[in-house]
C-alpha cells in the first residue's frame, strides 16, 4: 500500500484531491477511520490518540500495483504536484 501524507493539506482539500484524481480514472481512498474516531469504540479510549487523527485527516491511499508503469507513476505524481502546488501558503 502506497500512503501519501499531506502537511499542508487539511480533510475537505485532500477530499478534493481525491476526487479529481477520480475524474483522472486515478482510484484512491481514504485511510481506515482511527478506532478512536469511531462513536461507539469513544468509551473505551483510555488515554489521548493524537497521530492516528492527525494521519486520517491528510493522508491519501495511492494506486498500488506490481505491474504500475513508469508513465502512470509520473501521471499520479504530477497531478498531485500540481494540485499541491496550487494552494498559496504565504
Amino acid at each position: 500500500m502506497n500512503i501519501i501524507t499531506f502537511k499542508k493539506l487539511n480533510f475537505k482539500q485532500t477530499y478534493d484531491l481525491s476526487l479529481s484524481l477520480s475524474k483522472k480514472k486515478i482510484e484512491t481512498r481514504r485511510l481506515w477511520r482511527p478506532l478512536n474516531l469511531q462513536l461507539h469504540l469513544k468509551k473505551f479510549q483510555t488515554y489521548n490518540i493524537v497521530n492516528a487523527p492527525k494521519l486520517y485527516f491528510s493522508s491519501l491511499c495511492l494506486p498500488s500495483d506490481d505491474n504500475i508503469s513508469n508513465s502512470d507513476v509520473d501521471k499520479i505524481s504530477n497531478h498531485i504536484k500540481k494540485f499541491y502546488e496550487a494552494f498559496d501558503y504565504n
